[in-house]
C-alpha cells in the first residue's frame, strides 16, 4: 500500500512511499514511473522533497530517515538516532534542516549536509500539555516545565523551527 507521497516545488514529480519497503518517482505529466528507491529495511511511512527539487527525504519503520540524490536515485545518507518508527519528515525552505517525527515521541531536527541531529525535542511524560492553538495557524504550545513553543508554519510540510528554551541532545 502507498503510505505516503510528496510533489516537487517544479510540480513535475511525483514521491510515494510504500509499505514495500521502497521508493517510487513518478513524472506528473506522464504518469510514468521513472525509477524505484530501494534501501530501507522497513516501511516508508513519509518522505519530502526539497524546495530545489535535488533531494528526497523518506523516513521508515526501520527507525531511519534516508537522504537520496532524486535525478540518480541514489542514497546519500542514513540518519540513524530515533528508538521508534519515523512517522513524519520535513525540509526546511531553505533545503538546509530536516525535521522528522517519531513514535518514540521526538521530534528530530538534522543538518541535510552533514547529517548530524542538531537537536531533539521530545514531549514531555504528560502528554496532556500538549494542545493546537488554531487562532495562531498550527502553533504547538507544551507546558512550561518543558518547551515552551514551537513554531510550525502553516504549510506544516515547511517546519521553521523556534525554540525559546534550551535545546536538548541529540
Amino acid at each position: 500500500s502507498v503510505t505516503s507521497c510528496a510533489i516537487s516545488a517544479d510540480n513535475k514529480r511525483i514521491v510515494s512511499g510504500s509499505g514495500d519497503k521502497t521508493l517510487k518517482v513518478w513524472d506528473m505529466e506522464s504518469g510514468n514511473c521513472l525509477m524505484t528507491l530501494d534501501g530501507h529495511s522497513g516501511s516508508v511511512t513519509s518522505c519530502a522533497i526539497s524546495a530545489d527539487n535535488k533531494r528526497i527525504v523518506s523516513g521508515s519503520g526501520d527507525k531511519t530517515l534516508k537522504v537520496w540524490d532524486m535525478e540518480s536515485g541514489n542514497c546519500l545518507m542514513t540518519l540513524d538516532g530515533h528508538s521508534g518508527s519515523v512517522t513524519s519528515c520535513a525540509i526546511s525552505a531553505d533545503n538546509k534542516r530536516i525535521v522528522s517525527g517519531s513514535n518514540d515521541n521526538t521530534l528530530k531536527v538534522w543538518d541535510m549536509e552533514s547529517g548530524n541531529c542538531l537537536m531533539t525535542l521530545a514531549n514531555p511524560p504528560n502528554n496532556e500539555t500538549a494542545s493546537w492553538d488554531e487562532q495562531q495557524q498550527n502553533v504547538l504550545f507544551l507546558s512550561d516545565n518543558a518547551w515552551r513553543w514551537v513554531g510550525l508554519s502553516a504549510g506544516i510540510r515547511r517546519l521553521p523551527i523556534e525554540l525559546l528554551d534550551a535545546k536538548l541532545p541529540c
